[in-house]
């Protein structure tokens, strides 16, 4: 949403190549999105784990609809990134992320994180 209101642009195509004018965007885009796709060392990557375990010893076919299920959240986060950050930049003067929102998806991307790596941190 704040991509369109800055760029004034209602449609995906017109996005292409922002990483050159974004830098600070195309990162935070990157690294919670391969987090939320279950890349290791977030939160969601052992909630995947253990959803795994679990199908494991419920069902085989569980297993490789979970498995086919994941593979399909990467591919489709990959294609996304790459469509909307990467390529010729079709715009001449930049933006970047403002500090309160830098701010805040730092914080967002830490706890993620934190919880990721050390996920007793968040069991009361």
């Amino acid at each position: 949403r704040m991509l369109s209101e800055r760029h004034e642009l209602n449609t995906i195509r017109g996005y292409e190549g922002l990483a050159a004018t974004a830098p600070k965007a195309s990162q935070f885009f990157l690294l919670i999105g391969l987090v939320l796709a279950g890349a290791p060392g977030g939160l969601v990557f052992v909630a995947e784990d253990l959803l795994f375990q679990s199908f494991l010893k419920s069902s085989g076919v569980a297993v490789v609809g979970f498995i086919f299920a994941t593979c399909i959240n990467g591919i489709v986060f990959y294609r996304l990134y790459n469509h909307l950050f990467l390529g010729r930049s079709r715009r001449e003067s930049g933006w970047d992320l403002p500090l309160r929102a830098s701010t805040v998806l730092a914080a967002y991307c830490l706890l993620v994180l934190l919880g990721g790596l050390f996920p007793r941190l968040l069991m009361w």
